[in-house]
């Protein structure tokens, strides 16, 4: 190959930062290659004395060169600018190292023959420029492999980790990985100049450990030592570098685009649990074969080669600093009005893969159940927890959108929907919502609506290792059969009989024979149980094949080999699926009520009053509704799921709570009691004005009178009737499906199995006449004494 005249500009020679390593390695290479070399910077120091030391040549004044270059080799827009002025009719190969930093600049550098990024983050910000893509090549970091002692395999898990990089410092992101080093008994060095221990030579030390902490070109020869390797640096956290996203991340340097998320000494072990050698091993090999320094200077040589061939420089040479200077100038007043755009956003480049971890995307108030082709809008939280900020703006922009998809096959019906566009910049670490649009299939059917972003002509969000989307259950169906038999025999596919083409009424509820209500489905094991959905009037009933004879006209009628397991399914399904039981609404609170920081609250379906109060640690989710000055005490649960177990297919299952809970005005609950949600369709109410003890509990479709009192640690099962100023003492237990009269009483500790009368009071386990426990009691006394 033939030899050319090289010289290579780098701002100092004086630490050991990443281009100063690359540009001793690089010098020693092209001159091992035959090429003739000279380094100018600055600011010498150690490294410039370490290049000299092997022969190299050196210079911190251009007047000095012993040749004039055939091309330079240009890091750093000052010092390449200068060379480029120096040496008028010497082509430029710039290189980019970093995506941020102002010396990286490319504007203004004149003779520039070639543009060279270092990774894909580098690429974007010389595109950002104003740089012709045709005019950019990646080549990336390379280390000298001769240099460095390798390590055959790491253990697992490791026993000795290091952390190397010069960001490192007290307080910092080493702060993390030392309490999770600590917590799984790892010995851990520490080296950096942020740490005041600066390692001269790691290509002789990386090998004696197991583990290193670092990014960019320190992790890059970490990897080709043969250590596991940890992505981490003040930046962020990028988590352990595997087989499978090793060149992801080498594309990216390993820099700060592969660290987007927050420090976590939790995240930190859970890597480290994962380290394996073969692993290791494996991303070594492919370091190794990427980040070859001979394979970079040979890369290199092919543009010197061509930049010599193409003659003096094209775009005519610099005849001084002024050109220079005013294109850096031009440029720094466009990007300055630029920026006054769009809420400081003018341009997206390309998201990094990694982003995915720390991205959350959520839906609230989404429809169930739509009529084909209709369009209408889901609102959309992101929580943007990535150091990239997202904008719909640029050449490659941010939008949200949607994919229909098979909801049990997971099949895209729909791959392509309409587009929303971000109505603000989402900058990081911020939360933003809005609603977007979403067109249902024209099809009828079962679906899922896959709600995701998509950066245009770059990516599926969805589509990254870690995913970026939320999955809403949707039926696409007519109106005019919305909540018919036949549609629900759709939704748990099943046969609907003929009579219910003559009498196709609507079912406006689903429930048990015990506590009827309007239009309600049923189901029927035997002829009493449908005898029984007869009498209290219910609109359709699901039978087994053998009693549809025994079904009167007019009936609405399932026919199913297992009713019981078809009626739980079709109840799961309008839950998840439909909006049977009701569309999500935007949770409220009134501006008066004092909620406690640390209280769950659902963001949908909670309806919080005037002047109540939610103590520390509550949980309110599902439908709740809570009235004015109502006092809910620490750690209670409103809207818990109460017990309703089925046995389908020889396995436990519980029924989905649906309904709802209501506090009514003036009532307290006490510290960590619970009250569950209604089964189907109804409420669990606690009355105006009742309390409802610590720990007690009252289950679902239960009401609890107005003034009327659950005492500490009570239970009241399912759909109880508590009357108006009813006494439940402490400790006491009521039966499911019983009526408790207005002014009854029931002493501490008694368990009740029957309905109570106005007035009455019992006590004593089981519950019997108050005056019958009080003679028991005088007689075991007496009894006791005469012992």
């Amino acid at each position: 190959m033939r030899a050319v005249r090289i010289l290579i500009t780098n701002v100092q020679l004086n630490h050991r930062s990443g281009t100063e390593i690359v540009v001793r390695d690089l010098e020693a290479e092209l001159r091992r290659r035959g090429h003739e070399v000279c380094v100018y910077a600055e600011y010498l120091g150690l490294i410039s004395d370490e290049i000299t030391a092997n022969g190299g040549h050196v210079v911190a004044s251009l007047d000095a060169m012993p040749f004039v270059p055939d091309v330079i080799h240009g890091h750093h827009n000052a010092t390449a600018t200068t060379a480029a002025v120096h040496f008028p009719t010497t082509p430029v190969i710039l290189v980019c190292h970093s995506r941020n930093f102002w010396i990286d600049m490319a504007r203004g550098v004149p003779s520039v023959h070639r543009y060279v990024a270092v990774d894909l983050n580098c690429r974007e910000r010389l595109v950002a420029e104003g740089i012709a893509e045709s005019s950019i090549d990646v080549i990336t970091n390379a280390v000298d492999l001769e240099r460095f002692v390798f390590r055959p395999e790491c253990a697992a898990p490791p026993r000795r980790a290091a952390v190397f990089g010069n960001n490192a410092h007290d307080g910092g992101f080493v702060t993390f990985v030392r309490a999770a080093c600590a917590q799984l008994g790892i010995d851990l060095d520490e080296f950096g100049s942020g740490i005041g221990r600066t390692e001269h030579h790691p290509e002789l030390v990386l090998a004696g450990y197991d583990l290193v902490f670092a990014k960019a070109r320190c992790a890059i020869e970490a990897m080709a030592a043969g250590c596991a390797v940890i992505a981490v640096d003040e930046a962020g956290y990028g988590g352990l570098v595997t087989a499978d996203v090793v060149d992801q991340m080498l594309d990216w340097n390993v820099g700060d685009r592969c660290l987007q998320r927050a420090h976590d000494v939790a995240a930190i072990v859970a890597d480290i649990d994962r380290v394996v050698s073969d692993d290791a091993a494996r991303v070594s090999v492919r370091v190794r074969e990427r980040c070859d320094l001979r394979r970079a200077a040979f890369a290199y040589e092919q543009h010197y080669l061509s930049a010599v061939a193409a003659g003096p420089p094209t775009t005519g040479p610099a005849a001084n600093w002024h050109d220079a200077h005013r294109d850096v100038l031009t440029f720094a007043n466009e990007l300055e009005c630029r920026l006054r755009v769009g809420e400081g956003a003018w341009s997206m480049p390309p998201l990094p893969p990694s982003v995915g971890d720390a991205l959350h995307l959520a839906a609230h108030g989404a429809l169930r159940r739509v009529a084909p082709g209709k369009r209408y809008s889901v609102e959309v939280e992101i929580r943007n927890h990535s150091r990239e900020q997202l904008s719909t703006v640029g050449s490659t922009p941010v939008l949200l959108s949607y994919q229909w998809l098979h909801p049990e096959t997971g099949a895209i019906t729909v791959a392509n929907g309409e587009r929303s566009a971000l109505t603000r910049a989402i900058a990081p670490g911020q939360v933003h919502h809005q609603s977007m649009v979403v067109v249902a299939p024209v099809e009828p059917g079962e679906y899922s609506v896959r709600v995701t972003l998509v950066q245009e002509s770059v990516m599926w969000l969805s589509d990254l290792a870690k995913p970026v989307f939320v999955d809403l259950p949707v039926t696409v169906g007519r109106p005019a059969d919305e909540w018919l038999l036949s549609g629900m025999a759709r939704l748990a596919s099943i046969r609907v009989a003929s009579s219910e083409l003559t009498h196709a009424g609507a079912v406006a509820n689903l429930g048990f024979v015990s506590s009827p209500m309007p239009a309600m489905l049923t189901f029927a094991t035997a002829a009493r149980f449908l005898d029984a959905a007869v009498r209290v009037g219910c609109a359709a009933v699901i039978v087994p094949a053998g009693l549809a004879s025994a079904v009167p006209e007019g009936l609405g009628m399932l026919i199913a080999d297992d009713p019981a397991a078809v009626f739980w399914r079709l109840h799961e399904a309008l839950v998840k699926r439909t909006d049977f039981y009701g569309r999500d609404e935007p949770t409220s609170i009134h501006p008066s009520a004092h909620v406690h920081a640390t209280a769950s609250i659902d963001r949908n379906n909670v309806v919080i009053g005037a002047e109540a109060s939610i103590g520390a640690g509550c949980v309110i989710t599902g439908r709740v509704r809570i009235g004015d000055r109502v006092s809910v005490g620490a750690g209670s649960v409103l809207g818990a799921s109460g017990f309703q177990t089925a046995r389908i297919d020889d396995r436990l299952v519980e029924f989905t709570h649906a309904g709802s809970v209501v506090i009514e005005d003036d009532a307290a609950v006490f510290a960590n009691a619970t009250i569950a949600r209604g089964l189907f369709r109804q409420a669990t109410v606690v009355g105006a004005s009742a309390r409802v003890g610590n720990n007690a509990f009252v289950s679902h479709n239960s009401r609890i009178g107005p003034d009327s009192v659950v005492g500490h640690g009570a239970v009241v099962n399912g759909n109880v009737e508590v009357g108006v100023g009813v006494w439940i003492g402490p400790g006491a237990r009521v039966s499911n499906n019983i009526t408790l009269g207005d002014g009854a009483r029931i002493d501490l500790g008694a368990t009740v199995i029957g309905s109570l009368a106005a007035g009455e009071h019992v006590g004593g386990p089981p519950a019997i006449d108050h005056r019958s426990v009080l003679r028991e009691v005088a007689s075991w006394r007496s009894r006791s004494r005469r012992r």
